[in-house]
């Protein structure tokens, strides 16, 4: 299979094409910066381009010419950049997307994968379960540009071209997230830290109800959609489908570290303002794609401590 994927050295495509090249696919992997740490090592297996998905020009050359069978896009204004620049955020997450689907059109492009997000339903009641049926009803610029790239590729696909499917994932944890998502990536600093053996304090949350997941999983329910036999939903979510407390979680992390300190206060919203809490329903995912993610802590701190060491060697 040939692969174009955007957004490919964001948290979430690095590892993407690191599991798309140990199947033996294809990648053209494009980013603003072409190949960085997160892609280090792999300069030989794919071919990496310097692009911004913006730039109209540049990105209709390197489609056509990349003859993939599927486009994989990742690349988006993450949140903080979209409170702060609601303009931005619709020229990069709604206009550029839908740019970006008509050239995956011009160039005969079977399949069209994309990153929405969770962000999209709003604010979730406590102790829901949601299933991609239910109302959104988004509360941030982010949220709100997520959603509409899901109705404006939705409706550009009923006029034919690619087979498009968009996913919106649980709460992700990974090495890296930490440095690169700022306040959405408790997890991840609470994982990097508790590895590094740093007390790990904080300060409230505890007692928040999340759908936690590990980044692996996430890779491999994208690349699960992008090669699934048979036809797509429109929209899945990528979850593990189990709610857990931050302090359960943490006492994972202390089960699969025992040596970790992590001390967590009471109470709810570990992320700050404005982040959506809740279980994502993942039936749709594992009745048409195959797809189940590991909702256990213990492991996925494992598999966090694991690759850490990895690219430390």
């Amino acid at each position: 299979m040939r692969v174009l994927i955007t957004g490919a050295t964001g948290v979430i495509g690095a590892m993407v094409v690191r599991r798309l090249l140990e199947r033996g696919d294809t990648v053209v992997a494009t980013s603003r910066n072409p190949i960085s740490a997160p892609l280090a090592g792999l300069e030989g297996s794919l071919e990496s381009v310097a692009a911004d998905i913006r730039d109209a020009a540049r990105m209709r050359r390197i489609v056509d010419s990349s003859r993939a069978d599927v486009l994989i896009h990742l690349a988006a204004a993450l949140p903080a950049a979209c409170e702060a620049d609601p303009v931005g955020a619709v020229e990069l997450n709604v206009l550029a997307s839908a740019a970006l689907y008509e050239m995956a059109v011009s160039a005969g492009i079977e399949r069209f994968i994309y990153a929405s997000s969770k962000s999209a339903y709003g604010p979730l009641p406590a102790g829901a379960v949601v299933t991609e049926s239910d109302l959104a009803r988004p509360s941030t610029c982010y949220g709100a540009s997520k959603l509409a790239a899901e109705l404006t590729i939705g409706a550009q696909a009923l006029r034919g071209g690619p087979e498009a499917s968009g996913l919106r994932f649980a709460t992700i944890y990974a090495p890296g997230k930490a440095d690169r998502h700022a306040g959405a990536s408790v997890l991840s600093r609470l994982l990097d830290d508790a590895v590094a053996g740093r007390p790990v304090r904080i300060e409230r949350g505890g007692e928040q109800v999340d759908d936690m997941m590990w980044i692996g999983d996430a890779a491999a329910g994208i690349i699960a959609a992008a090669t699934s036999p048979r036809p797509l939903s429109p929209l899945y979510n990528i979850s593990t489908g189990v709610g857990r407390t931050l302090h359960a979680f943490a006492d994972g992390v202390r089960t699969a570290l025992p040596d970790a300190t992590i001390e967590i206060g009471p109470g709810l919203d570990y992320m700050g303002p404005g982040f959506v809490y809740g279980v994502l329903d993942a039936t749709l995912a594992r009745e048409e794609l195959g797809f189940v993610a590991d909702a256990d802590p213990v492991s996925g701190a494992r598999r966090f401590a694991a690759e850490l060491g990895q690219r430390s060697d």
